[in-house]
């Protein structure tokens, strides 16, 4: 069995704890194919650019929680890349954006509601939302969140746990923070819900994610189903 060198220096920094993990206590969450949607129009409209878009996402979840997660692009730049880390050895593959001169804010491209509408428009009134850009994927949307946007923004229900483990655990090691869009941890047992029904707020660590749930109006986010299906 052969191992990356690069990932080799990580065992030294991994707590005791991660390192005797059995495989029976840990769940796997993978997207094949984070972006299908892109791919979809890539190839309709011969739009080779949307490709970046797509990502391979690997998410290691111990007790319901992130602990590791790769990000993996298969169509950056010439050669792709891959974006990983583990909980307290850091992110490697790109280096973490420490701070922006403005706060842009990504969403999704493909499933804009009147609800993600409306919690962006809270944003702006609020100076956490200088621009809005709308791509796809949720594996970009991180990708984005860790090389200098500020959040990324999705108040509805269409998002997977598959989508957001991986990422969750890279974007974490990073500093930043994901939840729903009320602030409530998302987690990652095998038995556990597969959608993601509260929404999802993912910001870097140079914002204060607080700020951004309380700003998303109360209607939104009681209008979810995590919150609508309890009433």
């Amino acid at each position: 069995m052969g191992f990356n060198e690069e990932v080799l220096p990580s065992d030294r920094l991994m707590s005791n704890e991660l390192k005797e993990i059995k495989e029976n206590e840990v769940v796997v969450w993978v997207d094949p194919l984070d972006g299908t949607s892109e791919v979809a129009l890539a190839v309709k409209n011969k739009n080779l650019a949307l490709l970046e878009q797509v990502t391979v996402l690997i998410g290691i979840a111990y007790k319901g929680s992130p602990v590791a997660g790769i990000i993996h692009q298969p169509y950056h730049s010439t050669s792709g890349r891959t974006v990983w880390a583990i909980k307290g050895c850091g992110v490697h593959g790109l280096t973490p954006a420490l701070g922006n001169t403005q706060k842009v804010v990504v969403t999704t491209r493909s499933h804009l509601s009147e609800s993600v509408s409306s919690a962006l428009e809270a944003l702006k009134t609020k100076n956490l939302a200088d621009n809005v850009e709308k791509v796809g994927g949720a594996g970009f949307k991180v990708l984005k969140v860790l090389e200098g946007c500020a959040a990324y923004v999705f108040a509805s229900a269409g998002c997977k746990k598959w989508d957001t483990c991986a990422v969750e655990a890279v974007l974490t090691a990073a500093g930043g923070r994901l939840t729903d869009i009320s602030g409530r941890e998302l987690r990652y047992e095998q038995d556990v819900q597969l959608n993601n029904t509260g929404g999802v707020l993912a910001t870097a660590s140079w914002v204060k994610h607080q700020d951004y749930i309380n700003t998303i109006p109360e209607e939104i986010k009681n209008g979810l189903p995590e919150y609508s299906s309890k009433k």
